[in-house]
């Protein structure tokens, strides 16, 4: 394996990009060694005959990474392969690497958008449900004591068309949100039934909750604004 030590450095970001890192440990700022997230190359491109686009941003983006043990560093270069979901990041100026899953248990993306940073964290470490399993990583919507978690996923389809050909192939999104609450992880129902059931523990106040600002619970916004609403109690 190739180790290459990467000087971590806030110094390139802009006065809100440094906002948006405070509340990162110091510790976040020292030098870190790229070998310990275990990456293997990613050499050949696949996608490079498919339409659209597997990544959650094509380019690197300035990230923040939380590893497995807790240390957290900033000031680095990812895109996130919704395909495979897996991290992506440069170890030189060339080389492309496809970072161990069991390392990284979390990482924010601070993108620059109309002159404000956007920042999006993925995180896993989660119980497994469905097809998913403790490596697998949700993007964060709602976070606190429950948490609102979406998954993006990235599947081929046949392009359609006159001058489709068979070999004509894109990438098409589909989602899926997951509760995470009281030590469940349960993918999100409509209805009041589903979403009491995941916050029992203030049943109660959530239907109060719920009849005041008439919710409907019939979509994801309604699952935020409760979710939301329980982080407080």
């Amino acid at each position: 394996m190739v180790f290459c030590f990467l000087l971590i450095s806030i110094t390139s970001f802009s006065q809100d990009d440094r906002t948006a890192l405070t509340n990162l440990s110091m510790e976040g700022r020292n030098v870190m060694n790229m070998g310990n997230l275990l990456g293997r190359p990613f050499l050949v491109d696949p996608y490079r005959e498919i339409k659209g686009t597997a990544y959650f941003t094509d380019t690197f983006c300035n990230s923040s990474i939380t590893l497995r043990g807790g240390k957290t560093y900033s000031g680095l270069k990812f895109r996130f392969n919704h395909f495979t979901n897996e991290l992506h990041y440069r170890q030189g100026d060339s080389v492309e690497m496809i970072a161990g899953k069991e390392v990284i248990q979390r990482i924010t993306f601070h993108q620059q958008i109309n002159n404000q940073v956007r920042s999006t964290s993925f995180s896993n470490g989660y119980p497994f449900v469905d097809n998913n399993d403790g490596l697998t990583y949700y993007e964060e919507i709602c976070t606190g004591k429950a948490m609102l978690l979406k998954i993006t996923f990235k599947v081929l389809a046949k392009e359609q068309g006159l001058t489709a050909t068979p070999l004509d192939k894109k990438f098409v999104n589909n989602y899926s949100y997951y509760v995470f609450a009281n030590k469940k992880l349960e993918r999100w129902r409509k209805g009041e039934e589903f979403i009491l059931f995941m916050l029992a523990d203030q049943e109660e106040n959530i239907k109060a909750y719920i009849k005041s600002q008439n919710i409907k619970c019939k979509n994801q916004d309604d699952a935020q604004k409760i979710v939301s609403y329980y982080n407080t109690l």
